[in-house]
């Protein structure tokens, strides 16, 4: 990039000696040159911020520098371009509140829409989109992968109803009734069944939600995922988590079960447009909206309940769609596999693959056998 930068300029001064009236056009080519060298960078920083306010811009601009395998040497250079940048999006976003005399915003409520960004270059025509309009009934296999993702409020209907949840939580009524949460699991499952299940599971990729952007990328399980609605995957995720609740804490299960059943109903009814109104900058994750909710849920039925008191449940939602830390709880650790579980289970009922266990498909005597005859032979001693 230098070198090219300084044959360009080398050009520049060359038609400049031969011509000194060039010089205004040559003046505006060495300006345009200085702002293009980084104007990847700019754009690609700039993209991060409008997604998230509160990163820091030396993390920023090491994740440029790591993925366009850039020399560690060049931080300090785009670590000043990326405080140039956030500082630009602070002005861009506060200035207008100046002016009305109205209180600025902190960074990490900062939440830039498509009227705060940049103008965009206008939209091609879109030849398919004609031709669908024309004749609505018949659907082309281009006009169908025009769209990259589906419509926002479209979504399979239903397959599990009361009941089928009944099923599952039957086994628990004894404990449930005995620590007083029959509202709490009844109210939960009138808000993922009745109420908001028609939603899809995943929300559009064109709002701030860590797990809808981060597989906003990969759009066959993008769509796989907006296409569940919001019943089949609580239910889904109460299945592996009593599962997995009995499997691995077998003798204490009927203790923590309301807990973890109202968790497993609670944890994703942020993805309910009806909640995401008026959201401030730094509750828009699905996650955090969630265990809001669950909180307000649990403390109009158990007023006895403390805030502190309930922070390892809060945890355990707000955490179900980040990596595992080393010793968490046991709520996030089973709500977080549960939630994984469902995803798979989700892909494999959506497309032609087969659910299939490890030890099914996997059997080490195959391996064994294979190495039987080098296997326990020592070479005698050397003389």
């Amino acid at each position: 990039m230098k070198q090219r930068t300084q044959e360009k300029v080398k050009d520049i001064l060359k038609i400049v000696k031969v011509n000194p009236n060039m010089l205004d056009r040559a003046i505006d080519e060495l300006c345009k040159l200085k702002t293009g060298v980084h104007a990847k960078a700019d754009a690609y920083m700039e993209s991060k911020f409008l997604k998230d306010m509160s990163l820091r811009p030396k993390a920023v601009a090491e994740m440029y520098l790591y993925y366009n395998d850039i020399p560690r040497t060049k931080l300090p250079l785009y670590h000043k371009l990326a405080r140039k940048i956030k500082i630009r999006l602070i002005n861009r976003y506060n200035l207008p509140l100046k002016r009305k005399n109205l209180q600025t915003v902190p960074c990490s409520e900062m939440v830039f829409d498509k009227k705060t960004r940049r103008s965009c270059s206008p939209l091609k025509e879109n030849k398919t989109a004609v031709v669908v309009a024309v004749t609505p009934n018949k659907k082309t296999p281009s006009a169908i992968t025009s769209n990259r993702y589906r419509d926002i409020d479209h979504c399979n209907e239903p397959k599990f109803n009361y009941d089928h949840f009944r099923d599952l939580i039957s086994p628990y009524d004894l404990q449930i009734k005995k620590m007083g949460f029959e509202n709490i699991i009844e109210t939960a499952l009138l808000r993922v069944i009745d109420f908001y299940g028609d939603n899809p599971s995943i929300l559009p990729a064109t709002e701030i939600d860590g797990e809808a952007n981060e597989l906003a990328g990969y759009r066959d399980l993008y769509n796989i995922f907006h296409n569940i609605p919001l019943t089949d995957h609580a239910y889904y995720i109460l299945k592996n988590t009593l599962k997995i609740m009995n499997f691995k804490y077998s003798s204490e299960s009927f203790g923590f079960s309301p807990w973890l059943i109202a968790l497993s109903l609670s944890m994703d009814i942020g993805v309910a447009k009806q909640f995401r109104t008026n959201m401030p900058g730094n509750k828009t994750d699905h996650t955090v909206i969630s265990a809001d909710l669950f909180m307000d849920l649990v403390l109009s039925n158990k007023p006895d309940y403390s805030r502190k008191g309930m922070e390892p449940f809060m945890d355990a939602i707000r955490n179900h769609h980040v990596p595992p830390v080393y010793n968490e709880g046991m709520f996030s650790s089973i709500i977080r596999t549960a939630s994984t579980l469902a995803r798979q289970h989700e892909v494999v009922i959506s497309t032609n693959f087969k659910d299939t266990y490890f030890g099914n498909w996997f059997k080490p005597e195959i391996v064994i056998d294979a190495l039987k005859k080098s296997m326990n032979y020592g070479h005698t001693p050397m003389q």
